[in-house]
C-alpha cells in the first residue's frame, strides 16, 4: 500500500507574510476533480476549504491553474505564494503545516 500525504495548503499561514500591498495571496492550483475543479461549476472541495479559511481575512485569493510541474517551479520561484495539493514526496523542500489535512491511497478497485 502506498500512503502519500495530500496536504490541502502549502505555506498559506506564510503567504500572510508574503502577500503584496493589495492583501492578495496568489496561488497556483492544478485540474485534480473532485479535489481541484476549475472547468466545473463546484470548483473543488479544497477550494471551498481555502476560500472558507480566508472568508474573512480582508486577503483577496488569486487563484490560477497550471499544469503541476509549472505549479511547483512557480511557487519555488516565489512567483506564487502557495500552491495547492502538493504531497511531501513530490515537493519535499516546501513549507508544509505540522498536522497533515488529508492523505491519499492509491487502490485498484475491481467491481
Amino acid at each position: 500500500m502506498i500512503r502519500v500525504l495530500i496536504l490541502i495548503i502549502t505555506s498559506l499561514l506564510s503567504a500572510i507574510g508574503m502577500a503584496d500591498s493589495k492583501n492578495t495571496i496568489k496561488i497556483a492550483a492544478i485540474d485534480w476533480c473532485p479535489q481541484l475543479c476549475p472547468n466545473q461549476d463546484q470548483k473543488g472541495y479544497i477550494i471551498d476549504i481555502v476560500k472558507e479559511i480566508y472568508r474573512d481575512s480582508g486577503y483577496q485569493l488569486e487563484i490560477e491553474t497550471y499544469p503541476w510541474s509549472r505549479a511547483l517551479t512557480m511557487v519555488r520561484q516565489g512567483r506564487v505564494d502557495a500552491v495547492l495539493s502538493p504531497a511531501r514526496a513530490e515537493a519535499p523542500a516546501l513549507r508544509y503545516p505540522q498536522q497533515e489535512v488529508g492523505f491519499q491511497r492509491m487502490c485498484f478497485l475491481m467491481i
